[in-house]
């Protein structure tokens, strides 16, 4: 799964911290992934397409139920994908979509943070 993801970001980009980097919680059931993603990547139908494509399902099949939570200051949009009743996966654009890079980064600092005992040091 973690392959698959890797191809929303981008191959190329002449700033290297634009390209794909990632880190995985110490349980292995989850990661935090951080590039300059095109916005229409990033959208619930988009998503879902996406992981029908992945697990050759129709994407009828996955639901979305969306949230926001606020881990500093800016709201971060959590969308969770269903499949089979069961809450398979969930994504969170720390800021949202118009949060400058900064503001991203200050979001996902402050979750790592307050949840330092799941992924290690911040």
């Amino acid at each position: 799964m973690i392959a698959a993801l890797r191809t929303l970001g981008p191959s190329a980009d002449p700033q290297p911290a634009e390209l794909m980097h990632w880190r995985i919680r110490l349980d292995n059931d989850a990661v935090i992934f951080r590039a300059r993603f095109q916005d229409g990547d990033l959208t619930t139908a988009n998503l879902r397409q996406f992981l029908a494509n992945v697990f050759s399902v129709s994407a009828a099949q996955i639901t979305a139920n969306t949230s926001s939570v606020t881990f500093l200051s800016r709201p971060s949009p959590v969308v969770t994908m269903t499949f089979a009743a069961v809450q398979r996966m969930r994504f969170v654009l720390f800021g949202g979509l118009s949060a400058t890079v900064q503001q991203s980064n200050d979001e996902v600092i402050a979750y790592l943070i307050s949840n330092a005992a799941a992924w290690g040091d911040a």
